[in-house]
């Protein structure tokens, strides 16, 4: 089943609280399954993260995701909101080659469903689209999904358990918190399925790291 973007609802919903809003968890009707980060992964852009104190209201912006991954896994991290907004539009993007010709690649690869999950709102899931138009990709047939800073594991689980047909699953991503969530969530999945599962750092684009 091929779904094109969020225009078509398919299967059932289950919502990620860590964001303000719901967000679809597609069922996946191919057997490989292949999983891009956005930000810092497919293009750097300007954008930033507004943190707000949850009882001093105070706020303050993140301008990396390295700060952001710091702060959302320390102690006060639990203190805090974060909006996302400044990130439901595409600013001066750069785009990052390596990934984007792999991406390119995994596109026509049979049996193959390629997907976007950002930790960005749903409100960027059509400049999305259009940045890919504009660097010559074609996304006609990939899902791409802003889950509004959901945990991306227990997004891939929840996906998973909603598509029995998924035997295997590539993520790339540059962010040291996501990576970590999502090495969290393959052991869950790979105690329930045999399935292959590999995580790619793209952290360092010169160096990309598999786990």
């Amino acid at each position: 089943m091929v779904i094109n973007n969020r225009r078509t609802v398919i299967g059932w919903k289950r919502y990620l609280h860590e964001g303000a809003l719901p967000v679809t968890v597609p069922v996946v009707d191919r057997s490989n399954l292949i999983i891009y980060d956005f930000d810092e992964t497919i293009a750097k852009t300007d954008a930033a993260i507004q943190a707000i104190h949850k009882e001093t209201g105070k706020k303050f912006i993140i301008t990396s995701q390295e700060e952001y991954d710091e702060l959302v896994s320390s102690t006060d991290g639990k203190m805090y909101d974060f909006d996302f907004s400044s990130f439901d539009t595409i600013k001066n993007p750069v785009e990052l080659t390596k990934t984007t010709e792999q991406l390119a690649s995994d596109l026509m690869l049979p049996g193959t469903q390629v997907m976007i999950l950002t930790a960005r709102g749903p409100a960027a899931e059509d400049e999305i689209h259009m940045y890919l138009d504009s660097i010559g990709i074609d996304p006609t047939n990939m899902i791409i999904i802003g889950c509004d800073g959901c945990d991306k594991g227990e997004f891939v689980e929840m996906m998973v358990d909603a598509s029995p047909r998924i035997m295997g699953i590539t993520f790339y991503d540059d962010s040291k918190k996501n990576i970590a969530d999502l090495v969290r969530s393959r052991r869950k999945i790979l105690d329930m399925h045999d399935m292959d599962f590999s995580i790619i750092d793209v952290s360092d684009p010169n160096n990309w790291i598999t786990t």
